[in-house]
C-alpha cells in the first residue's frame, strides 16, 4: 500500500512540475511574467533595547521594475495558503545599473553562496527571475527550512535598499523546481529572511563590479543575538 501512495505522490509532483514548466514556457513565449507573491504576516523587530511589531503590505509586482505601473495581473493560476502564482504582463523590465556583481566564487556577500561560477546555461535557454526578501524577518539560530538559490541558478547581481533583491540567471526546468518547492513548503532563505516575491523579468544595465573582492570572506561568523529582531 506504501508503494501505491508514493508512486501516486511522485505521479503528482512529475504532473505539477510539468504543468508548471508548460505554463512557464506559455508566458514567456507572450512576452509576460510570472510572478510569485507571498503575503507575509507582522513580524518583530528591535529599535534599541524595545521590540516592534510591523505589518507591511507589498503589491504582485515589484516597484523596481521600470514598467510595474503598466503590468496588469491576466492569470491566476495557483493559491497556496499566503502564497499566489500569477501571470504578469507586459514582461517586467528590471534596471540593475547601481546594482553590485555577485562574486563568481564561494561568497557571503549579499548571503551565503556556496558556487556562483560562470553561467553554463545559453543564451537561448536563459530566464531571469528577480528575488526580493524582507531582511528584516532575519532570526538569530533559525532552524527552519531554507532555500539555497544558487542550487536552482546562478546568482549575478544584488541590490540592497528597504528590501534585499537577488537576479539569477536559470532555466525552464530549474524555475520551475523552484517556484514548486517555494509554493508548496514554508521556505525562507537564510536565517529566516522570508521571501516576498520571485518574478521573471528581462534585465538591463551593468551592475558594478566590486574592486577588492579579496576582501570578502567566503562566510561568516553566526549571526549575533543583540542583533537578531526577534531575541
Amino acid at each position: 500500500m506504501l508503494t501505491v501512495y508514493y508512486l501516486a505522490a511522485t505521479w503528482v509532483q512529475s504532473w505539477r512540475l510539468n504543468s508548471l514548466m508548460q505554463k512557464l514556457r506559455s508566458v514567456t513565449d507572450k512576452h509576460g511574467s510570472l510572478a510569485i507573491h507571498q503575503e507575509l504576516p507582522p513580524y518583530l523587530f528591535s529599535i534599541g533595547s524595545s521590540l516592534k511589531q510591523k505589518l507591511e503590505v507589498n503589491g504582485v509586482l515589484s516597484d523596481q521594475c521600470m514598467n510595474y505601473k503598466s503590468g496588469h495581473i491576466v492569470d491566476f493560476f495557483w493559491y497556496q495558503a499566503n502564497k499566489k502564482a500569477v501571470s504578469v504582463f507586459p514582461k517586467q523590465i528590471l534596471d540593475v545599473s547601481g546594482w553590485i556583481l555577485v562574486l563568481e566564487r564561494k561568497t557571503h556577500l549579499p548571503i551565503q553562496f556556496t558556487d556562483c561560477k560562470t553561467s553554463q546555461i545559453s543564451k537561448e535557454d536563459a530566464i531571469y527571475v528577480l528575488v526580493e526578501a524582507n531582511y528584516l524577518t532575519c532570526t538569530f539560530d533559525y532552524r527552519g527550512n531554507t532555500i539555497e538559490l544558487d542550487k536552482y541558478g546562478t546568482p549575478l547581481a544584488w541590490h540592497a535598499s528597504d528590501r534585499l533583491s537577488l537576479l539569477i540567471e536559470t532555466n525552464e526546468r530549474n524555475l520551475s523546481q523552484l517556484l514548486l518547492n517555494f509554493m508548496q513548503n514554508e521556505v525562507t532563505l537564510e536565517n529566516g529572511i522570508q521571501i516576498l516575491r520571485i518574478l521573471t523579468v528581462e534585465p538591463l544595465g551593468s551592475p558594478y563590479k566590486i574592486g577588492n573582492e579579496h576582501t570578502v570572506p567566503e562566510t561568516y561568523a553566526k549571526l549575533n543575538e543583540r542583533y537578531s529582531g526577534l531575541n
